[in-house]
């Protein structure tokens, strides 16, 4: 879990300030439209039409890439 979110702070470093502050993304973010979040462990998530299906947290919200 932490060289993903190691990984993910180097990526999406502006966008996870964003979201750990509760601030609103840039506009011209290009993670804007998947409605990032942090889950509990500080990982940047999308969520997403699945997010109503019946699976694991995993697959229903998967890690931004």
């Amino acid at each position: 879990m932490v060289l993903i979110r190691a990984v993910k702070i180097d990526k999406f470093q502006r966008e996870i300030e964003c979201l750990a502050n509760d601030d609103r993304l840039p506009h011209t973010s290009s993670i804007l439209k998947l409605s990032p979040y942090l889950d509990d462990d500080e990982v940047l998530r999308e969520r997403g039409r699945i997010k109503a299906a019946d699976i694991p947290i995993g697959r229903e919200t998967p890690y931004l890439n």
